[in-house]
């Protein structure tokens, strides 16, 4: 039971501030999931090296000798953590003299022995790329809140997002123009692009230090909300088999020739064209050699169907015709979008699993040589049967090939057995 996807059914949607606030219960040392202050000081692990800069200035921050181990404790010095959830934050026009407003997902203080504010940690949270389409947001919600705030008191500024800024987050994460020791960070939902600042890998850090001993026993309910929550975020907020038409719109599944895909790739994100040309040749030739190794050569042959969003790599049926215009293509092994989580810095994949083969089945069944491939790229557990890979424009196929030989073949027995 995934208590998430529950309050998804039908038409239902889980919110970002929903989202916030479930964040902010698990932020919160005296809520009742049980970990006490280990999630809030696990939160704060990826940008220890950021905070122990700010020793210098603020006695309150004394950082521990041992960061790893001791965290905990730094963080239990604050007699008190106050955490306020969609906090307004105004700046006051000097000609109309009416106030502006701004609204922070989640602002978390912390206070001292003697009752003084120490620093303070702000959070932008967004659980949709789309909704970064306001590139003054993030400037404004932290000048207004630095504003309110005394000077040397300082600001750790945190924007949440599902994937690493691109485009229109990218502008506003840049256009931060942090004052004094205030510093910032990209957070990010999914466990991707190896991010250490994951909310995901934050979550299976506090499972795997609660199940090792680390940190005291948390109560099962608790295990339950992180593994629900792992899953939610890596289903993009959404049920695992959202309920899609048959039949794609015309805008998303507006067929061309494989020709016309690739040069219009080539215009319009030249610098990702190579890399995608030289995976495309990779999965084309891949796929080929597994219909003939596994001699299914006179049962199918590997098409493509090019979109504007993405080209899909699919084995047709020697004996039948296939409806192009499906959302969801029999037989797709793979496919690499044009458009999604690619852009002129990476290129993004994916590919299907067998049914019942999870992310760590997949990974257990690797090598030792290719699994540690693995752990330096890491795919993205999308969903229950597919497999997200993000590579950079700047990747060494010849470093990464063997860990897409192994998921192209995963994937090709997904499609065809």
């Amino acid at each position: 039971m995934n208590i998430f996807e529950i309050f998804c059914d039908g038409k239902g949607r889980i919110s970002e501030t929903n989202m916030s606030s479930i964040l902010n219960f698990l932020l919160d040392p005296v809520r009742a999931h049980g970990f006490g202050h280990a999630s809030l000081a696990r939160f704060l692990m990826p940008i220890g090296y950021k905070l122990k800069n700010l020793n210098e200035s603020n006695d309150g921050m004394t950082w521990p000798k041992s960061e790893e181990i001791e965290l905990d404790r730094w963080i239990k010095r604050f007699s008190r953590i106050e955490l306020t959830l969609e906090e307004d934050v105004y700046e006051v026009e000097e000609e109309t003299k009416t106030p502006r407003k701004r609204i922070l997902d989640s602002v978390i203080r912390f206070f001292d022995t003697k009752d003084r504010l120490c620093w303070v940690l702000a959070i932008e949270n967004k659980i949709s790329m789309t909704s970064a389409s306001d590139t003054r947001q993030l400037s404004e919600e932290y000048d207004f809140l630095r504003a309110s705030i005394q000077k040397e008191i300082p600001i750790v500024f945190v924007f949440l997002t599902p994937i690493p800024v691109y485009k229109n987050s990218e502008v506003m994460f840049n256009n931060l123009s942090l004052k004094g020791k205030d510093i910032s960070a990209n957070y990010v939902w999914k466990d991707i692009l190896n991010s250490p600042c994951s909310i995901t890998k934050i979550a299976k850090k506090l499972l795997d230090d609660e199940g090792s001993g680390i940190i005291n026993p948390a109560s099962s309910h608790a295990h339950l909300f992180l593994r629900s929550l792992i899953k939610f975020i890596a289903n993009d907020f959404q049920l695992e088999s959202a309920p899609e038409d048959s039949t794609a719109s015309d805008n998303t599944m507006r067929l061309g020739s494989l020709d016309d895909f690739w040069s219009t790739w080539e215009r319009d994100k030249p610098e990702s064209y190579q890399l995608a040309k030289q995976l495309f040749e990779v999965i084309e030739t891949s796929l080929n050699k597994y219909c003939v190794d596994t001699e299914m050569s006179n049962v199918y042959k590997l098409d493509f169907r090019p979109s504007i969003t993405r080209l899909a790599c699919f084995y047709r049926p020697l004996n039948q015709e296939v409806d192009l215009q499906q959302k969801r293509l029999p037989n797709r092994p793979v496919a690499i979008f044009f458009q999604g989580y690619t852009s002129k810095k990476r290129v993004q994949l994916q590919f299907e699993r067998r049914e019942g083969v999870s992310m760590e089945t997949f990974r257990r069944s690797l090598t030792d040589q290719v699994r540690k491939i693995f752990d330096e790229f890491p795919p993205d557990e999308s969903s229950s049967n597919y497999s997200t890979l993000l590579l950079q424009t700047n990747v060494d196929l010849n470093v990464v090939k063997p860990l897409l030989d192994a998921l192209i073949k995963e994937a090709a027995q997904a499609a065809i057995g």
